[in-house]
C-alpha cells in the first residue's frame, strides 16, 4: 500500500471509532491525522492517529505488538497511547495507534533556533524522570531525539511508541548517550556546553561501567545547587538500586548477643565481689541526628583572592570551585574575562582537566581542601556568581 492510498480520503473513520481530520505529518511509511479519543466516561480528548500499511499475511505485526506493550506505561512525562489495532482504509489493511495530541515537538523549535541553558534545564528534569521510570519498568526508549520530545500544554513528554523491553533488546545505556547528544543539539554549539559539561560527558562516557544511569542523572539534577554527583554519598546513590536491605532480625540478634554478654559479665562480677562492670551501651536502630547545617550566609574575608590552598580538610586536597566548563580553551578564557571584570575580588582562572575528553574549567580556586572549596563556593554564590557553581575534586 502507498501513502497516496492512506491519504486518499482524509474523512475516513478508522475502525469505526476514530475520524481522521487534518494531516499532522506524512512519511514514506505512515500518515498521522488529528482525531479524538472518547474515554470510558464519554469524554473527548484531543488525539492523533498514526496509520501504517499492513502486510495482509501478518495479522499481528511487530509494531502493533510493541504499541500494545507501550500502552501499559503511564507517567506524567510520557505521551499516552490510547489505543492500537488493525483496520482497513479503502479496502487495504492498515495498522494504527491513537496517541495523546501534543502542541509541538522539540524538533520544530530547533529548526528555528537553539535553546537557552534555562530551557535545556526545563527539558532535562522531566526527560530524566521519564527515562528513570522506563528503565525501572524494564524498558528502553530506543529513539530519543528531538522529534520524540513533545510539549503538551506546559508539560514536557516523551513519545514512547518506539519503546522496547530490555528483555527484547532494549538498551538503557544507549538512551543516556542519546540524551547527551540531545543536549548538544539543543544548545546548537559543540565547543561550549557551559554548565552541562559534566552531564554530557557522563552520559556519553565510552566506558559503560562509568556512564550515568537515569537514576544517577535524576539524583544529580535534584541535588542542592553546587553539589556534584561525586559529592552525593555513595550509600545514598546505591540505596535505591540495591534490593538487599539488612533484615531487621539481624539487629535483633545483635542486641540479644550484647544482652547475654552483659548478663555474664554482671554475674561474674557479683561472684568475685568486685566492683560492678559498667555495661556497654545497647545497640539500637536509632540513628545519631545530623548536626545542623551551617548558616547560608557567612562573612566574607577582606580579600577573597588571598585564600591560600589548605593542606587539611575533610577529604584531603585537590578540590576546585568550578563556575563553568567548556570544550575549548578560547571559550573558557572568554567567560573567565567576563566574570573577572564583574567580580574583581575573586581570583578567576582557567584549569585544564586532563582526561579522555578535554575540558577547560573556569575556576575560582584550585588544589583546595573540600572544606575550603565549599566555603569559597558559598561566598561566591552569595556575592552573585552563578548559583550552579559547584566544587569538584580535580586531582
Amino acid at each position: 500500500m502507498t501513502n497516496e492510498l492512506i491519504t486518499a480520503n482524509p474523512q475516513t473513520t478508522i475502525d469505526g471509532k476514530y475520524p481522521t481530520g487534518a494531516i499532522v505529518r506524512r512519511s514514506i511509511s505512515s500518515t498521522i491525522y488529528k482525531t479524538e479519543f472518547i474515554d470510558s466516561a464519554k469524554r473527548a480528548h484531543p488525539a492523533v492517529i498514526r496509520i501504517c500499511e499492513l502486510d495482509a499475511e501478518c495479522p499481528e505485526p511487530a509494531a502493533v505488538k510493541r504499541w500494545r506493550k507501550a500502552m501499559e506505561l503511564a507517567h506524567p512525562n510520557l505521551l499516552r497511547i490510547h489505543a492500537v489495532g488493525t483496520s482497513e482504509v479503502n479496502g487495504a489493511p492498515v495498522e494504527y495507534e491513537v496517541m495523546e495530541r501534543a502542541d509541538e515537538s522539540l524538533a520544530g523549535v530547533l529548526q528555528e533556533r537553539s535553546l537557552s541553558e534555562d530551557e535545556v534545564r526545563e527539558i532535562l528534569r522531566p526527560a530524566a524522570e521519564a527515562l528513570r521510570y522506563l528503565h525501572k519498568k524494564g524498558y528502553a526508549h530506543g529513539a530519543l531525539r528531538p522529534s520524540k520530545v513533545m510539549a503538551v500544554g506546559d508539560q514536557l513528554k516523551l513519545n514512547v511508541d518506539c519503546a522496547i523491553r530490555v528483555a527484547d533488546g532494549g538498551a538503557p545505556e544507549k538512551d543516556m548517550h542519546a540524551l547527551g547528544a540531545l543536549i548538544l543539539e539543543c544548545l546548537g554549539q559543540k565547543d561550549s556546553v557551559g554548565t552541562f559539561a559534566d552531564i554530557v560527558w557522563h552520559c556519553r562516557d565510552a566506558d559503560l561501567a562509568k556512564r550515568w544511569t537515569a537514576e544517577q542523572l535524576a539524583e544529580y539534577l535534584n541535588a542542592p545547587p553546587g553539589q556534584s554527583i561525586d559529592q552525593i554519598p555513595v550509600e545514598a546513590r546505591l540505596e535505591k538500586r540495591s534490593s538487599h536491605r539488612t533484615p531487621k532480625w539481624i539487629f535483633a540478634g545483635l542486641a540479644a548477643v550484647v544482652l547475654v554478654v552483659l548478663l555474664v559479665a554482671l554475674y561474674r562480677s557479683k561472684e568475685s565481689g568486685s566492683a560492678p562492670v559498667t555495661p556497654p551501651p545497647v545497640v539500637t536502630q536509632q540513628h545519631t541526628p545530623l548536626p545542623p547545617p551551617p548558616p547560608l550566609v557567612q562573612p566574607a574575608p577582606p580579600q577573597l583572592a588571598a585564600v591560600a590552598p589548605s593542606r587539611e580538610g575533610r577529604r584531603g586536597n585537590g578540590w576546585s570551585v568550578i563556575v563553568a566548563a567548556y570544550v575549548s580553551r578560547e571559550a573558557a578564557e572568554k567567560r573567565m574575562r567576563t566574570l573577572a571584570n564583574k567580580w574583581r575580588n575573586f581570583n578567576l582562572s582557567v584549569l585544564e582537566q586532563h582526561s579522555e575528553k578535554a575540558a577547560y574549567m573556569v575556576v575560582l580556586g584550585e588544589n583546595l581542601s573540600e572544606d575550603a572549596a565549599e566555603s569559597l563556593r558559598q561566598r561566591a554564590v552569595n556575592s552573585g556568581l552563578p548559583r550552579d557553581t559547584y566544587i569538584k575534586k580535580m586531582m
